[in-house]
């Protein structure tokens, strides 16, 4: 389990940082046996990666979706401390679940945590709230919403009102996207916002 937050239900006050403090997203990945409950847990606190490699991490409401040993990553609503402000995230991250694993239970040779999250970055990842999915070897990222700036009463994101879809090229070592496109916009976007996962509900990216 990796991201989201720690106190539950946001609030719903007019300060951002009192619905969503920025100290309850949660940097601690915990790994889970249902078979053994058995459960590991470890912070990226202090674990090497950068604070705003830790800040994206900790976002909730990615997109995700697993491929073989692969986890994918897409947006996120979060605080950035370096600017000190919330927002969208546009990184699609791999993530080496193998090592991820062995590295939250430190078992010995584990790999080292800046080498188990590969990031790049493009607009078009910048969605949190919408879903991922692959069809025919390629990625479906659909709908979700562009929220910029603090969660309070009245606040609302640019919903994309699209899919977007790319082929991820991953070889364990070279992260990339190629053959990008998106359905068209449609008409009346607000036929779709309705449709869209809250952007800001606190779960877990498992």
């Amino acid at each position: 389990m990796i991201g989201g937050r720690t106190n539950g239900l946001h609030d719903f006050t007019n300060s951002g940082l009192v619905n969503f403090p920025p100290s309850a997203q949660n940097h601690v990945i915990w790994v889970v046996d249902p078979i053994t409950k058995q459960s590991w847990s470890r912070s990226l606190d202090g674990s090497g990666l950068s604070t705003a490699e830790i800040d994206a991490l900790s976002a909730t409401n990615y997109e995700t979706m697993q491929n073989g040993n692969h986890l994918y990553m897409i947006g996120g609503y979060g605080y950035d401390t370096t600017d000190a402000a919330f927002k969208t995230y546009d990184s699609l991250t791999s993530v080496d679940l193998q090592g991820l694993i062995s590295w939250v239970k430190g078992e010995p040779g584990a790999p080292p945590i800046t080498s188990i999250f590969r990031t790049i970055n493009d607009p078009a990842f910048r969605v949190t709230g919408g879903e991922l999915s692959e069809i025919d070897g390629r990625a479906m990222l659909v709908f979700g919403q562009n929220f910029t700036g603090d969660y309070t009463p009245g606040a609302n994101g640019n919903y994309t009102s699209q899919v977007r879809s790319f082929t991820i090229v991953d070889d364990g070592t070279t992260l990339a996207i190629k053959d990008l496109s998106a359905s068209p916009e449609p008409s009346d976007p607000s036929q779709f916002a309705a449709t869209t996962i809250c952007s800001t509900s606190c779960g877990f990216s498992a």
